[in-house]
């Protein structure tokens, strides 16, 4: 299944996954953008980054990281860029 992912840091990506979930779709927009979205070996996402899938953040849904997403879903992967003066 081909899933659209939007993205502040690498612009609109399509993955192309057979059974997508949240964090399927981390590990191959990882390889994409050589970022590292997680905190370790953990499910835990960095805290630099969010994730909205329906524009409802991952941690809020149910099955958390290991929700199933479906080709009409919207995701957004986002990375919190903190200014300073």
């Amino acid at each position: 299944m081909l899933v659209t992912v939007k993205t502040n840091f690498a612009g609109q990506q399509d993955l192309e996954l057979t059974t997508p979930t949240l964090k399927g779709i981390l590990v191959e927009l990882s390889k994409k953008s050589n970022l590292s979205f997680f905190n370790g070996e953990s499910d835990e996402v960095r805290s630099d980054f969010k994730v909205y899938l329906n524009e409802t953040e991952y941690e809020e849904l149910p099955e958390g990281i290991n929700t199933e997403v479906k080709a009409e879903d919207q995701l957004e992967v986002n990375i919190l860029i903190i200014a300073g003066g």
